[in-house]
């Protein structure tokens, strides 16, 4: 996720997918997800996203990370930090049955941090 700059102002766009089975199942802005919840401090981080028939909520637990070098109006000279140990926690629901269809963990998932986080928190 991340602040997309549009016609002279800005929004916040993000995008995610589970491939469950033998279909992928979409999370984003541009087909009408709404992002419910999103938080990032220094231990953890969480997004819970809805589309019309299925809830996604991921918590991403932070690990050590590594200085990178980021790109600044075209140059190399910013620095981010990123995680490549990072934990994952995904559960997808069904909203209709109410089912949970997918809980599984993770480990040595990538993890980037960056920039003015506080634009993004929701919920």
């Amino acid at each position: 996720m991340a602040k997309i700059p549009w016609l002279g102002s800005s929004f916040v766009g993000f995008i995610a997918g589970i491939w469950l089975g033998d279909r992928l199942i979409q999370f984003s802005t541009y087909n009408f997800t709404r992002l419910r919840k999103s938080v990032a401090d220094q231990k953890k981080v969480e997004l819970v996203m809805e589309n019309g028939k299925y809830r996604l909520e991921v918590l991403v637990h932070r690990e050590a990370a590594t200085k990178l070098a980021s790109p600044i109006l075209g140059f190399m000279g910013g620095r981010i930090e990123e995680s490549m140990t990072a934990k994952v926690e995904v559960r997808l629901f069904d909203k209709k049955s109410k089912q949970i269809l997918l809980q599984d963990r993770g480990r040595n998932a990538g993890l980037e941090v960056a920039g003015q986080v506080k634009e993004l928190i929701v919920g």
